[in-house]
C-alpha cells in the first residue's frame, strides 16, 4: 500500500484498521500516516513516513526502503514524515520508519481470540523502530509500550524519546535516542523508563542517550518479575547503560535524576560521562559498577577496579545518594549481601546506605572493589554502621579495610 499524494494538514493514510492479522506488508505514507491498529498480529512488514527533503539528502531514505531504492520527494514540515499511533495485540518483526512517531504498542491478544488458544502477553520482537527527526521542543517518539516483553529490537531516535514502558523484559534489545548522527547538534534524551525487567542486549548497550530522567525497573507480579537487571541467559553478555551528557533544560547538570530497581543489579555498568546521578537505588548492586564523570574507563567492561586504575575524571560530577535495601543475613552473606564486587566512582559522593556488603568477594584478577570519590563524601553508611571515607587517591598508599578487600576510598 503505497499513497503518493500529501498534504501540509492531514497524513497520506488518516487511519487504516485490520480485525485481525496484518502480515507481509508495505504500507508507505508520502505524507505520513495517522493510524495503524491491527486486531491480531503485525509481522513482517514495513511501515514507513517518508522523510523530508533535506533527510534525504543527508542519506535518510524513505519510501525507497524495499521499493527499488527511490529517495524522497520532499514533504512539507508538519504532519509530513510523522507516524501517529500503531497499536496490534502482537508485533513481530517489523520495521517502522519516520521522521517522528507518536506511539507503538503491544496490547496483547485474548485467549480463544482470533482462533488462538492461549492469550498472548502483548510482545514486540525483533522490530526495527527508526525516527530520524530531531528537535528540543517535540519528541522523536512519544511511546513504546507493551504488556508483555521487548525482545531483540532496536530503536533509534534522533530526538527525544519520552516513554519507554515495558510490562515485562526488556530483552536484548538496544534503545539509543537523543544524540545519534542527523540530529543536527540536538542532545536530548530518554525521559521515563518504566520496565519489568532488563536482560542484557547481545552485542550493543541496553541503552545509550544524553540524559534520562526516570529509570524504574519495577517487577510484574503476573510475570514473576523481581524487578531486576541481568546478564544474558548464556552469560556471556552483561548490560551497559551509556549516558553521554546532562538534561541543559533543568539545573543541576543531571545525567540520571532518578533510578530505581526492586530486584538485583547485576553484571550492569552505568557509565554517566558528563553529567550528576541525583538517586540511586536498587536492592542488590552486584559485579557492577555506577561510574559518574569518569571518561577513561571502557564503556564494555563492568569489573572496574579503583585500585589498578585511577579514573580520569571530565569534571566535578557527583552521585547525590546510592542505597542498596536487600535484607542483610550475617549467616549467609554470600547470598544477602547487597554489594558485591562493585564499583561507585565520582568526584563527589553524597549519602550511600549499604545494607549488606560482602567485604571479601573479588573477581579473578581484580584486587578490590568498592567505593571512590576525589572530592567530598556524605554520610556513609555500611552494614548497619556509619563509616567514614578518606578522600584523595594515591594507589601506593591505600589499603583496603581491616580483614577485607573492600575500599571505602
Amino acid at each position: 500500500m503505497i499513497a503518493n499524494g500529501y498534504n501540509a494538514a492531514t497524513p497520506s493514510i488518516g487511519s487504516f484498521t485490520v480485525q485481525e492479522d496484518f502480515g507481509n506488508n508495505f504500507m508507505v505514507g508520502l505524507g505520513g500516516i495517522g493510524t495503524l491498529s491491527v486486531g491480531g498480529t503485525l509481522s513482517n512488514s514495513d511501515v514507513i513516513a517518508n522523510p523530508t527533503s533535506a533527510q534525504s539528502a543527508a542519506g535518510i531514505v524513505g519510501v525507497g526502503i524495499g521499493l527499488g531504492g527511490s529517495s524522497g520527494v520532499g514533504n512539507p514540515v508538519g504532519t509530513a514524515g510523522a507516524i501517529g499511533t500503531v497499536t496490534a495485540g502482537e508485533i513481530q518483526s517489523d520495521l517502522f520508519h519516520a521522521g517522528s512517531i507518536g506511539t507503538v504498542s503491544a496490547l496483547g491478544i485474548a485467549a480463544n481470540k482470533f482462533g488462538l488458544g492461549s492469550a498472548q502477553l502483548g510482545n514486540i520482537s525483533s522490530a526495527e523502530i527508526f525516527a530520524s527527526q530531531a528537535s528540543t521542543t517535540a519528541a522523536g517518539i512519544g511511546t513504546i509500550s507493551t504488556t508483555g516483553n521487548f525482545n531483540s529490537d532496536t530503536v533509534v531516535a534522533a530526538g527525544q524519546l519520552t516513554n519507554f514502558t515495558i510490562a515485562g523484559t526488556d530483552n536484548g534489545s538496544s534503545v539509543q535516542a537523543g544524540f545519534v548522527s542527523g540530529s543536527g547538534g540536538v542532545k536530548t534524551g530518554i525521559v521515563n523508563i518504566n520496565v519489568g525487567a532488563i536482560n542484557a542486549d547481545n552485542s550493543q548497550p541496553d541503552f545509550v542517550t544524553w540524559y534520562i530522567t526516570t529509570f524504574n525497573v519495577k517487577g510484574n507480579a503476573a510475570q514473576n518479575l523481581a524487578g531486576s537487571i541481568l546478564p544474558s541467559s548464556s552469560g556471556n553478555n552483561f548490560n551497559v547503560i551509556n549516558v553521554l551528557g546532562n538534561n541543559a533544560s533543568v539545573s543541576g547538570s543531571v545525567g540520571i535524576a532518578t533510578f530505581s530497581a526492586t530486584g538485583t543489579v547485576q553484571e550492569a555498568l552505568f557509565s554517566v560521562f558528563f553529567g550528576n546521578v541525583t538517586s540511586f537505588k536498587t536492592g542488590m548492586f552486584l559485579q557492577s559498577g555506577l561510574i559518574v564523570g569518569v571518561g577513561s574507563y571502557s564503556a564494555t567492561s563492568t569489573e572496574l577496579d579503583p585500585i589498578n586504575a585511577v579514573p580520569s575524571f571530565n569534571g566535578v560530577f557527583s552521585v547525590g545518594s546510592f542505597t542498596t535495601t536487600a535484607t542483610y543475613n550475617v549467616n549467609d552473606i554470600l547470598d544477602s549481601a547487597s554489594f558485591q564486587n562493585s564499583d561507585v566512582v565520582a568526584w563527589n559522593l553524597g549519602t550511600v546506605t549499604l545494607s549488606g556488603v560482602n567485604t571479601n568477594a573479588t573477581l579473578t584478577g581484580y584486587a578490590s572493589f568498592g567505593l571512590f570519590f576525589e572530592g567530598t563524601s556524605g554520610a556513609v553508611k555500611v552494614n548497619g554502621s556509619l563509616s567514614s571515607l578518606v578522600s584523595s587517591f594515591a594507589a601506593q598508599n591505600i589499603a583496603p579495610q581491616a580483614g577485607s578487600v573492600f575500599f571505602y576510598i
